[in-house]
């Protein structure tokens, strides 16, 4: 049994699209915060889906 909350996803695009929406999320309410980033599948689809986020933002679609 897990001991904390635990979303699982079918593949790395949506991992990688539930990771930009947390992040932007964080963003907000850490206008200054620093990040740091891992190599990798996840964080590639991480920052495709926040540049996507970013430059969609006020289209229906997104």
């Amino acid at each position: 049994m897990e001991k904390i909350g635990v979303i699982q996803v079918q593949n790395f695009p949506l991992l990688g699209k539930l990771a930009a929406l947390r992040f932007l999320e964080w963003v907000q309410n850490n206008p200054g915060g620093v990040i740091s980033l891992p190599t990798g599948k996840t964080p590639e689809f991480f920052i495709r889906e926040v540049n996507r986020f970013l430059n969609n933002w006020n289209k229906r679609e997104v």
